[in-house]
């Protein structure tokens, strides 16, 4: 977020994020063609998805508007723009009384005195912190850099990943004596459960009001206690709640296409039945999130669980071939439909398999007293040796 250099303010080291970003942006432009991709007439307008994770989501979610900036200067000489767009994974913090927490610094929550000290560790640029946001929230500067506070301020569109009881929330927020899973909630002391209630309420909240504000966002919200997704399978195989067939890949691109960014889909030339994408199929063509509802075609997603009752553990689609047709019915693929990650996945598993095999047999034939000599005179395999030894 920061383009400050080392300082003794800054413990004598560099804050350079913001630098950072417009270089990786420049490079992408000039080195990588996406110049050349504006200058064209003759195909579509480039587009990039600035995205992260935890705390590199919250960096995309404070540097996304701004980037539209930049880019903005980098093609202002071109028939085209290159188009931005956002993908924020758990980026949400939310101010929780201390009173709940059991934690009180200076009568704040641990996260909001973290921002406070980042909002002047970083010395970070107005430009990045949005004249709107700056002005509503005058003399608290650090709501510009914490997500239920700034999300409403962002005009450019995203996808937003997030579990409403945030792990990471939950971890610094001192919620983690004993096993945090749903599957152990009957184990929780009535302050956890109370500050797990709670933080549910206020990401809930958060984004139905962003959503309410930029429908063009897309959300992906369900209840299983976890945090950061997209580097992980999870992005590809997770739903929110077992009746829901969308993937936060699947969100991801349902976002982009509400927003123009990626063509529409055409069942017909996939051959696929476009049923398969119905948010739920239980028959609730309308789900509530609080005192609001939401369509399938508003792209919110969620579900909602009460803790240790209705999710249970966090509902993926294992390495199975039932995972495999979901997917290939999800995206209508071809019943023989292998993707190609898996395909390599499992090869790589094979080889595992065949290394650790051949390990064992060795140790086998060292511990008999086996070796490759006396197996060739007596002219059979090992295995067959193996199986002599085996039989005595």
């Amino acid at each position: 977020m920061s383009s400050s250099p080392a300082s003794n303010e800054t413990f004598n080291l560099h804050f350079q994020g913001a630098n950072i970003v417009k270089a990786v942006m420049n490079e992408l432009a000039v080195t990588h063609g996406l110049i050349l991709q504006a200058e064209d007439e003759e195909t579509e307008p480039p587009v990039v998805v600035l995205g992260g994770y935890s705390a590199g989501g919250r960096g995309a979610m404070i540097h996304l508007d701004n980037l539209k900036k930049v880019v903005a200067n980098i093609t202002s000489h071109t028939p085209k723009t290159i188009n931005v767009y956002g993908l924020l994974d758990s980026p949400v913090w939310v101010n929780i009384d201390p009173s709940i927490t059991g934690q009180d610094f200076d009568g704040d929550s641990n996260l909001v005195q973290q921002a406070k000290q980042a909002i002047d560790l970083f010395d970070i640029k107005d430009e990045l912190l949005d004249d709107d946001c700056l002005h509503d929230n005058a003399g608290e500067e650090w709501k510009c850099i914490f997500a239920q506070y700034r999300l409403k301020y962002i005009s450019n569109p995203y996808t937003l990943i997030t579990s409403s009881r945030d792990l990471f929330v939950t971890t610094m927020e001192g919620q983690m004596e004993g096993p945090l899973t749903d599957a152990n909630s009957s184990h929780y002391s009535d302050r956890k459960l109370a500050f797990l209630e709670e933080l549910d309420r206020l990401i809930r909240e958060t984004l139905v009001e962003v959503k309410e504000l930029h429908p063009e966002n897309t959300v992906f919200l369900f209840s299983c206690i976890d945090h950061a997704y997209m580097h992980r399978k999870e992005f590809l195989n997770y739903v929110s709640q077992s009746d829901n067939s969308t993937t936060m890949l699947r969100a991801l691109e349902l976002g982009l296409r509400k927003v123009g960014l990626i063509p529409e889909f055409d069942a017909e030339d996939n051959g696929s039945d476009s049923s398969a994408f119905a948010a739920f199929s239980i028959g609730n063509a309308t789900v509530p999130i609080g005192t609001k509802s939401f369509d399938f075609e508003d792209l919110f997603f969620f579900d909602n669980c009460a803790l240790g009752v209705s999710c249970g553990e966090c509902v993926t689609f294992g390495d199975s071939e039932g995972r495999l047709d979901k997917l290939a019915e999800i995206a209508g693929f071809s019943e023989d439909f292998k993707p190609p990650l898996l395909e390599a996945q499992d090869e790589i598993e094979e080889q595992k398999e065949l290394a650790e095999i051949e390990f064992e047999l060795e140790q086998i034939e060292s511990d008999l007293g086996i070796d490759e000599e006396t197996q060739k005179q007596e002219g059979r395999p090992l295995t067959e040796t193996l199986n002599l030894f085996g039989n005595t």
